[in-house]
This record gives C-alpha cells, structure tokens and sequence, in this order.
C-alpha cells in the first residue's frame, strides 16, 4: 500500500483491508449475475475513488 499511495495509485487513508474489501465486493457482485459492463463501471468508479486527489484537478 505504501508503494502505491507514494506513486499516487491510493489516496493516504486507503488501508489494505480497505482494498481487500472493494476487491471482495466487485468478486462478489460478478459472481451474483451483474453484467460485466456493469462490472467494468464498477471497478473504475472503485479506481478512481482511492486514487490520491491530483491538487491540479
């Protein structure tokens, strides 16, 4: 997690159980019949909601 909260991947209150959990639950959503573009909206609204905030944006 350190890694990828220097490089900006993961915003600074992201944890590894944060991450495990979203993982979990985007497996668990697949495997419940969700349509794999609903999927793919899901995990990038996942993404994009752990990354670190850009000051710029």
């Amino acid at each position: 997690m350190r890694a990828a909260q220097l490089a900006g991947h993961v915003g600074a209150s992201m944890t590894g159980h944060d991450l495990f959990l979203t993982a979990c639950s985007i497996t668990w959503i697949k495997g419940n019949g969700a349509e794999q573009e609903s999927v793919g909206h899901l995990r990038t609204l996942t993404a994009s909601g752990h990354r670190q905030r850009n000051a710029q944006a």
